[in-house]
């Protein structure tokens, strides 16, 4: 589950094969499709502005998922009664006063988020629902929760915004594992938590609260949050013995956060965005860290101890400015990110990072570009981001199994032979992104890449899509947005596996409205048309089809 930070949740990962997405496309009602060529389980209609909504599909047997946060409904639809295998459903943000009571029919829902709307009170329905185990409210005007609240099966609860609630039947929850209780204006910890006693997860983010009491390290907690808390005293860290994940971001007083040793047992610390200064000497004594997160904090230095004496497996040190250590022995990371980080020079500590599978440095800038041959070869490597500055660095060469390559243009300029040169030694490359390298044709040395999934080539100069790309058999994702396309060839309908297309920013004479024949497409991108070119009327087409068209045009603001 992934929760957003205004309290809404949604699913942590969706299938792309099984989603019918129409989210985001400011539709007032829906026309379904016909059964698309692929099992549909997800119905994404989120964020619209859909009233009424009528749903009649001849596989209802198969949808498991509807998403409907944000939009203008205020009835459930009675079409959902259909769904008897639904198991998630979505509804935050919509101007609902009641559930419905046939919803006690759909006996396989599991997941519920009813955040934001206009219900007074809780539905008695809940109370009829034998497998909900995750519940999501944020934002209602509630007073009190019922009394058989407490005997529903819940195991997740999300509670967000609802500091006037009486909240302490939520004690009696004989599975709950799962709390979040964030905006709730709690300045002290509310005693009814320590009669959860199987509570293994609590998120106390943005509440005034300045002390954690003592009972709290008693719990079995595993994974605690405290963004954007801002405690006077911290407790004895030794004694959470349980507790394998630490979330502090935001934290505006590290000295009291860092005054203390934490638990041995923590497997992840995140510090994103709190205001040390320098990387915490404690964290050398954690024997059990694998994850680090020190992102959008102002160190300006990091210690050789970090990479040599901590287990580490995967560190962020996404946009800070900082200097690097030389290091004598390799490191044991396996994921490395300085997104958007700066520099003087390209380190040396990038040599001693041989098991590295994840390294990404998008838009990290080296003061001094020019780079000497990387040393290790990283056998391992599978994602490799490149950054903004550098020069004659033979990637391909260092990295012989890499699978996915996103490189922007560098920055002096560097030869499109040195991308060939690359490309040429990267037969095995099943995704790659190209971005602005003002490239005037998708490179021909791509022909070799037999195993592409997916081609991005945003932000160039391309005038056509050459006829050999025909033969990229397995290319299922293709992004030739913000180029000078004026036509689309129509022999990209015969592409066998092509699943999601972004012409966006095209000077496109006409739009290639057969593609909504192409069987395997399910998403297209024409944001930005230009501003002669009218295909609104084709979006009823492509929705039939069951294929996601976004034909969004620039906003008129002043």
């Amino acid at each position: 589950m992934y929760r957003n930070p205004v309290g809404r949740i949604y699913p942590q990962s969706i299938s792309q094969d099984t989603l019918l997405d129409y989210s985001s496309l400011d539709l007032t009602d829906v026309a379904f499709p016909h059964p698309p060529n692929r099992p549909i389980t997800t119905l994404d209609l989120s964020r619209n502005q859909i009233k009424r909504l009528s749903i009649n599909s001849t596989d209802a047997n198969l949808i498991t998922r509807i998403i409907l946060h944000d939009n203008e409904i205020s009835d459930l639809p009675s079409d959902i009664r259909s769904f008897r295998n639904l198991q998630e459903l979505y509804v935050a943000g919509c101007p609902l006063t009641t559930l419905p009571t046939w919803l006690e029919e759909l006996t396989h829902l599991r997941i519920l988020d009813i955040g934001d709307t206009d219900m007074m009170d809780c539905p008695p329905v809940l109370r009829r629902l034998p497998n909900l185990s995750t519940l999501a409210l944020a934002n209602l005007p509630w007073m009190k929760l019922p009394h058989w609240f407490g005997d529903l099966p819940i195991t997740t609860l999300s509670l967000y915004g609802m500091p006037q609630c009486d909240l302490s039947v939520i004690a009696e929850l004989r599975s709950l594992n799962q709390l979040f209780l964030t905006r709730m204006h709690y300045t002290q910890i509310p005693t009814w938590l320590q009669a959860c006693t199987r509570l293994t997860f609590l998120d106390l983010s943005d509440n005034p609260i300045t002390t954690l009491p003592p009972w709290l390290g008693k719990l079995s907690l595993e994974t605690l949050i405290l963004g954007r808390i801002r405690l006077e005293r911290y407790p004895d860290w030794e004694q959470w013995n349980s507790l394998t994940t630490l979330d502090l971001v935001g934290c505006e007083n590290a000295d009291a956060v860092f005054s203390k040793p934490f638990p041995q047992s923590l497997h992840t610390l995140i510090l994103d965005t709190s205001t040390i200064t320098a990387v915490p000497e404690c964290i050398r004594l954690l024997r059990s860290l694998r994850d680090c997160r020190l992102a959008h904090t102002t160190i300006t230095s990091v210690p050789t101890w970090l990479f040599e004496e901590v287990a580490l497996q995967s560190l962020d040190l996404s946009y800070t400015h900082l200097e690097f250590p030389a290091l004598t022995k390799p490191s044991m990371l396996i994921t490395f990110i300085f997104r958007g980080g700066r520099t003087s020079t390209w380190p040396s500590v990038f040599d001693q990072m041989p098991m590295l599978q994840l390294f990404d440095l998008e838009d990290a800038y080296f003061d001094d570009p020019l780079v000497q041959p990387l040393k290790t070869t990283y056998h391992d490597l599978k994602n490799f981001t490149s950054p903004r500055t550098y020069s004659g660095i033979p990637f391909a060469l260092a990295m012989p199994n890499l699978q996915t390559l996103h490189m922007s243009a560098p920055w002096p300029p560097t030869s499109v032979d040195t991308l060939h040169m690359m490309l040429e030694h990267c037969p095995q490359l099943q995704a790659i992104s190209l971005l602005g390298w003002n490239l005037d044709t998708i490179p021909t040395s791509m022909q070799s890449l037999s195993d592409l999934r997916s081609l991005s080539v945003p932000y160039n100069q391309i005038t056509e899509v050459p006829i050999w790309l025909q033969g990229m058999t397995k290319l299922r994702s293709l992004d030739i947005s913000h180029n000078r396309l004026t036509q689309i060839p129509i022999w990209l309908r015969d592409m066998p596996h092509l699943e999601s297309l972004d012409l966006s920013g095209n000077p496109l004479q006409t739009f290639p409205s057969w593609l909504k024949d192409i069987p395997t497409l399910s998403e297209v991108a024409f944001v930005f048309p230009p501003a002669s070119l009218q295909c609104d009327h084709v979006l009823p087409e492509f929705l039939a089809a069951g294929i996601r068209l976004d034909v969004r045009h620039p906003r008129d603001d002043p």
